[in-house]
């Protein structure tokens, strides 16, 4: 992907969270859980999954995702489980994320030393992205960090693409967003902003290099 490098236009990168700034998800972190409840990971994933843009949308609550996901999977008790549990689950969740991508919270750091307009966009649950800044607080240097979940619009829908824009206060064409998924780097070339579709870590990193310093 050849990207636009001119100096003179100002410039705003715009991020994903999950599997950009971290690293790809640890399906590995949910071991323990799966032998609690008695699931294999075949069944698991697919009921992870088939409630994740309503939590992320913030139409669910954490114990409310966490009921949903057990009844698919017709755990028993799944009502009670969620209800007693869910901080658990969610500490789980963020444990098969948490691995920062080093290399890219350098280069964003540079970006924003250098003057580059830099934020968040990220489809998140309700009052996680929170427990991520603490978690690491060097996100608290990124100005603008938009959380799906807080904000009640979830990529790909167009609203929170001119939600970013106008948080970052930035034309369409002064953004390049960065994003793992093509549904969301195609709602986003839908609004003329510059995208990366993060699928080649290293790669990818060279892009943004090139992108923001030439």
């Amino acid at each position: 992907m050849k990207l636009n490098t001119n100096p003179e236009i100002p410039k705003t990168l715009i991020l994903d969270f999950g599997n950009v700034l971290t690293e790809n998800q640890n399906k590995n972190a949910y071991h323990s859980l799966l032998q609690q409840l008695g699931v294999k990971p075949q069944e698991f994933f697919p009921a992870w999954s088939s409630h994740r843009l309503d939590y992320d949308k913030g139409l669910l609550d954490t114990q409310q995702y966490w009921a949903k996901v057990l009844s698919d999977l017709s755990v028993p008790q799944a009502m009670d489980l969620a209800a007693q549990n869910w901080e658990h689950y969610l500490e789980t969740d963020i444990a098969s994320f948490n691995y920062p991508r080093e290399e890219l919270a350098s280069l964003t750091r540079e970006c924003i030393d250098a003057g580059i307009k830099t934020a968040i966009l990220s489809n998140m649950p309700p009052k996680v992205g929170i427990l991520w800044d603490q978690l690491w607080p060097w996100l608290e240097t990124i100005p603008v960090r938009i959380w799906s979940g807080d904000v009640g619009m979830i990529k790909p829908h167009p609203d929170i693409y001119l939600l970013a824009e106008e948080k970052t206060g930035s034309q369409p064409e002064d953004i390049l967003f960065v994003d793992d998924l093509s549904a969301n780097i195609a709602g986003a070339a839908q609004r003329g902003w510059r995208t990366l579709h993060f699928i080649d870590a290293p790669q990818g990193i060279r892009e943004i290099r090139t992108w923001a310093f030439s």
